[in-house]
């Protein structure tokens, strides 16, 4: 993978891990890209691959964002998700 796409294709599977109200999936992603440049700033010359290890498998992150939701109106916008499909 070209390192100028692999925090793409990074940030993009996770965006389609997060089966979420736009608003939450807007504000997780924000926080997300916001932990990466962090550690891009706090380690000058970090390759996306290593921007990618920090942050961590993107199914582990959004499951943890995920977990945080409260499940109940995120079991109602999945399941009106699924019906109007």
């Amino acid at each position: 993978m070209e390192r100028t796409g692999e925090l793409k294709h990074y940030f993009r599977r996770l965006r389609e891990l997060l089966p979420c109200p736009s608003k939450d999936r807007r504000r997780f992603l924000a926080d997300a890209r916001r932990m990466a440049e962090d550690f891009r700033l706090g380690n000058p010359g970090a390759s996306p691959s290593q921007i990618v290890a920090f942050l961590g498998d993107p199914k582990e992150l959004a499951r943890g964002y995920l977990d945080t939701l409260d499940q109940e109106s995120l079991l109602r916008y999945q399941r009106r998700r699924k019906y109007l499909g």
